[in-house]
């Protein structure tokens, strides 16, 4: 019984813990070069063609 006691404390304090860490995670504001490295690299990687000669209109996948 007492050990089942310190489980159930030690999961409360440590629920209490990752819910402080999540709250202060959320207001914490973006650093807007970072973001913006992170638009480049994504927008590099949707600039690929993977097959190479095919123009955009040729792609094997549709634009809905």
């Amino acid at each position: 019984q007492l050990l089942r006691e310190e489980i159930k404390q030690k999961n409360e304090s440590m629920q209490m813990l990752m819910e402080k860490m999540f709250s202060d995670l959320s207001n914490v504001k973006t650093d807007r070069n970072l973001l913006a490295g992170l638009f480049v690299e994504v927008a590099k990687c949707l600039n690929q063609d993977p097959v190479g000669s095919k123009s955009n209109s040729e792609r094997s996948w549709k634009v809905s």
